[in-house]
């Protein structure tokens, strides 16, 4: 949670950079209409997040995005297995200056991210209710779709060069999981059909 903290910093000190440049130096206006880019953070979480992103017009733009996570079973504190996720997003976005691909936007997307997860363990109350039983070891596989929405900034400099801070929620209202042993199954985390989206994202516009 402090991170998003951070993110909706990032934000605000990149909305006071532009109200800046207002009075000051003439910045480079020419239009873009694609750009290409890299969330930055979570590559210290050996996640990676990639977008591309193309003007419709001069209020809104499509963003698409794919990321990729994988971890190894006690690589965290909480891995319990090992787990691979991949997502693919599609986002729309309106720009609150009318200048698409600058300034800043709100958004919507849809999202789809499937999830492996390998020799997972399962507890189940015994018959009694007192103990628990540990499952044999299988594989898991998760499919889900969701919904959401975002907002962020986005700065593009006269060389093309882009940075963009953003934050956003969204919600997997589908979930479907594929197991080796369904009886062993255990409920699903509600925790786990939510969706948090931070970043800084670092780019090129053309």
């Amino acid at each position: 949670m402090k991170w998003l903290w951070v993110y909706l910093l990032l934000i605000l000190g990149f909305s006071l950079t532009a109200k800046a440049q207002e009075y000051g130096p003439k910045i480079d206006t020419t239009i873009k209409h694609f750009s290409v880019k890299l969330n930055a953070l979570p590559i210290i979480f050996v996640s990676f997040n990639a977008f591309g992103e193309a003007r419709l017009n001069s209020k809104y733009s499509i963003c698409l995005g794919a990321n990729y996570w994988s971890s190894k079973k006690g690589a965290l504190i909480f891995n319990r297995f090992d787990q691979q996720h991949l997502g693919f997003t599609t986002e729309f976005r309106k720009y609150m200056d009318h200048n698409a691909l600058r300034g800043f936007y709100v958004a919507g997307y849809f999202k789809y991210r499937h999830i492996l997860q390998q020799e997972v363990v399962n507890f189940i109350a015994d018959s009694t209710g007192a103990n628990s039983i540990e499952t044999p070891a299988q594989n898991q596989n998760w499919n889900q779709l969701g919904l959401g929405a975002a907002f962020g900034y986005q700065h593009i400099f006269p060389s093309g060069f882009l940075v963009e801070s953003f934050a956003g929620f969204g919600y997997y209202f589908y979930s479907k999981l594929k197991a080796d042993h369904p009886e062993y199954l255990t409920d699903f985390s509600k925790a786990s059909r939510m969706d948090l989206r931070a970043g800084v994202s670092l780019g090129y516009a053309f």
